[in-house]
């Protein structure tokens, strides 16, 4: 069981660490991730580098609290509420009709929609 558990904080920090970095990894790379929120209409302009950067610490903060054993719980929760507001946005962005780019992994020229929320099987085979 050990194991297991260290397999899921080894796969959930990946997963946290390599989204952070794919935003940092340049200003472009940043850039895009805050015009793809504007995109959503979730954020106006002026907000958007500002969240952009807020959900880069957290992300960075999930990848630090699991990698310290006496954080781990507060690693998963912030994790699960990231993912929370993520899967609402991406629900609320499609549920208002608004065609946005997926800006999850810095810049994307994939659609939000439906495989965002809930991967179809044919997605999984990909």
């Amino acid at each position: 069981m050990v194991y297991l558990e260290l397999a899921c904080r080894v796969l959930i920090g990946v997963v946290f660490l390599v989204s952070a970095a794919s935003k940092l990894r340049n200003r472009s790379a940043f850039d895009a991730f805050a015009a793809g929120l504007r995109a959503t209409r979730l954020v106006s302009g002026r907000t958007a580098r500002w969240i952009g950067s807020l959900t880069v610490a957290a992300e960075a903060g999930v990848v630090l609290l699991l990698a310290v054993p006496l954080t781990t719980l507060g690693g998963y929760l912030l994790a699960a509420a990231l993912l929370v507001v993520f899967i609402g946005g991406i629900a609320l962005t499609m549920r208002r009709g608004v065609v946005a780019t997926c800006p999850c992994f810095g810049a994307s020229t994939t659609r939000l929609g439906g495989r965002h929320l809930a991967p179809e099987d044919d997605d999984l085979l990909d």
